[in-house]
């Protein structure tokens, strides 16, 4: 009875596993600011910032911080590049960001959660046994991803032929995933 209806599998002795039920109310917080500045109209820069707030992390976790800032150059713009009549489009581009993710785990991720796990006899009565499934984690974080990335665009005889070229590197911290145990 202590689960009212948010868990009516853990009163459910025939057939065992086949009810469930759940609750969960996750809420999530989010802010965001940008600024992009342009010199020249061929030199450009942009930040931004975004900061999230989930209740399903920790709770010495629960903000997290993801900046990100890019620099792009128009070459084409330049002098000696100007008066280049195939050469219609030529862009250096770099970046670095984060980003994070919650993606891999459910609204109690963070608590000892429990399960019914079989069926014992007791005073001739079939009850429900509960068992741990996950322990306690007051340490999770956010999942973050960084990337940086470098690249160009390259646009020959009026935009006919277009060419990017791209090299990124990606490295995800604490990444989430969810282990019976």
């Amino acid at each position: 009875n202590d689960f009212s209806y948010n868990n009516i599998g853990a009163t459910s002795s025939r057939p065992f596993g086949g009810t469930s039920s759940s609750y969960e109310d996750p809420s999530l917080a989010s802010i965001m600011g940008s600024v992009t500045y342009s010199y020249k109209d061929r030199y450009y820069i942009a930040a931004a910032l975004r900061g999230d707030g989930s209740s399903m992390v920790s709770d010495n976790n629960t903000f997290g911080f993801f900046p990100s800032v890019s620099l792009s150059w128009d070459v084409k713009k330049e002098g000696f590049l100007s008066d280049t009549d195939f050469i219609t489009m030529l862009k250096l581009r770099t970046g670095y960001g984060r980003s994070g993710n919650l993606g891999g785990i459910t609204s109690y991720t963070t608590l000892n959660t429990v399960k019914e796990n079989g069926i014992v006899s007791i005073n001739g009565a079939p009850t429900v046994t509960m068992g741990s499934i996950r322990n306690t984690n007051p340490d999770l974080k956010w999942e973050t991803r960084s990337t940086f990335n470098i690249g160009f665009d390259l646009g020959l005889w009026d935009n006919r032929l277009m060419l990017t070229s791209e090299f990124y590197y990606s490295k995800t911290t604490d990444m989430l995933y969810e282990y019976d145990v």
